[in-house]
């Protein structure tokens, strides 16, 4: 099973796309299937017994930034890079407004709560720290929406420069 978010657009091995709506809650696979999911897309895997992973991770190419949607509530995002990315480097939209993550921190009416939460095997769940505030390559991370909906219209969407 993978926990994903509300409405998650996955790429099929033929390269159709696949709009799953989720509910925010879980997406129970067969092993029939493969899914790929797309960059950007975090996801949480729950496995039944021991398995083999393939990661074959390509670099994007995104000079004007990588966008994905977050919706009301828990997300789950991922850095498609293959470098860090700072915090410093996000960016927000929201019903055509632009604000970057540190803007938003500071205003009194936050889209995004300030703490991302990472995991780490063998520790657990963990804060990005404030001091280091950086998205590590490929890895996946809990963020909180404060506004919008569950279609990309209503979406608060953030932008990884």
């Amino acid at each position: 099973m993978a926990w994903l978010n509300p409405v998650t657009r996955m790429l099929l091995p033929d390269t159709s796309i696949w709009s799953v709506p989720t509910a925010g809650g879980f997406l129970a696979d067969d092993a029939s299937r493969k899914l790929q999911f797309p960059a950007g897309t975090g996801f949480w895997l729950t496995l039944q017994r021991d398995a083999v992973l393939n990661g074959a991770y390509t670099e994007i190419s995104a000079p004007h930034g990588f966008s994905t949607y977050l919706y009301k509530g828990w997300n789950i995002i991922g850095n498609p890079y293959t470098h860090t990315v700072p915090l410093t480097a996000v960016h927000l939209n929201y019903q055509g407004i632009t604000r970057t993550l540190d803007e938003d921190l500071r205003s009194p009416r936050p889209w995004l709560d300030a703490i991302f939460y990472g995991y780490e095997s063998g520790v657990g769940y963990k804060i990005v720290p404030s001091d280091r505030r950086l998205l590590d390559p490929y890895q996946g991370y809990w963020v909180r929406a404060l506004v919008g909906g569950i279609s990309p219209r209503e979406a608060l969407t953030m932008t990884l420069q």
